[in-house]
């Protein structure tokens, strides 16, 4: 938890950086930013109120076992854990799940979104984009 709050409130001031320089807000619907490191008290601190949106997909609601197993299903050549070793992966699921359920947390203080995806991912991802209006 100490490194994701040193990477978060280091990426935090980044991108809001980014975000002032006017750069980032040229084109619709807009860009994507996948930043697993931010956490939903240093998106406040420094990003609300720009012209930014966000959304946390998290995993708070499985065991790190359940995590792993997801994790093994959805890997691709693709993704950089894919060449890890399960005992790399098993451990990684304890902080992803630990770290989840502290986003969690926090979501909801600060009233941000966010979505559960290790039960119905397919549906989870549909409803977030029809909530946003993507699809």
């Amino acid at each position: 938890m100490d490194t994701l709050r040193l990477i978060s409130g280091k990426m935090a001031p980044f991108v809001r950086a980014m975000l002032n320089s006017g750069e980032y807000d040229e084109f619709k619907p807009g860009m994507v930013l996948d930043m697993y490191q931010l956490l939903p008290e240093d998106y406040m601190k420094y990003i609300h109120g720009a012209n930014c949106e966000i959304v946390y997909f998290i995993t708070s609601d499985v065991t790190p076992e359940e995590r792993f197993a997801i994790q093994k299903k959805y890997d691709t050549e693709k993704d950089y854990t894919f060449y890890k070793s399960d005992e790399e992966l098993r451990e990684g699921a304890v902080y992803i799940v630990e770290q989840s359920v502290c986003i969690k947390e926090q979501c909801k203080k600060y009233g941000l979104p966010y979505y559960e995806t290790a039960r119905d991912r397919e549906q989870i991802f549909c409803r977030f984009l029809h909530d946003f209006n993507l699809c």
